[in-house]
């Protein structure tokens, strides 16, 4: 799939707020933002993964939908820890 560049912006009054461009593909009607991956594997000695993926799309009625999940653990010698979820948010559609 070739990567693709999603535009927004954040307009009031006719007037450009802010304006970002995202980095992704498109997988299954939905926008796939590149994923952010860092990984650092010496285990059992020390060890690193921090990842988060974000998608975005649109429902039936037209609300824009943002999926954000992440993961991140690590270790030192036998000791780690780690942390994951997932975060949806629904933004209605604004009616003209």
């Amino acid at each position: 799939m070739k990567e693709q560049i999603l535009n927004i912006k954040l307009i009031r009054q006719d007037s450009i707020l802010e304006e970002y461009n995202l980095y992704g593909k498109i997988k299954n009607q939905y926008f796939s933002i590149d994923r952010d991956l860092k990984l650092i594997p010496f285990y059992p000695i020390y060890y690193i993964h921090d990842e988060q993926k974000t998608i975005l799309g649109n429902d039936k009625d037209g609300n824009l939908i943002l999926v954000n999940g992440f993961k991140s653990e690590g270790a030192i010698l036998f000791f780690g820890n780690g942390n994951h979820g997932i975060y949806e948010h629904k933004f209605e559609k604004i009616k003209n």
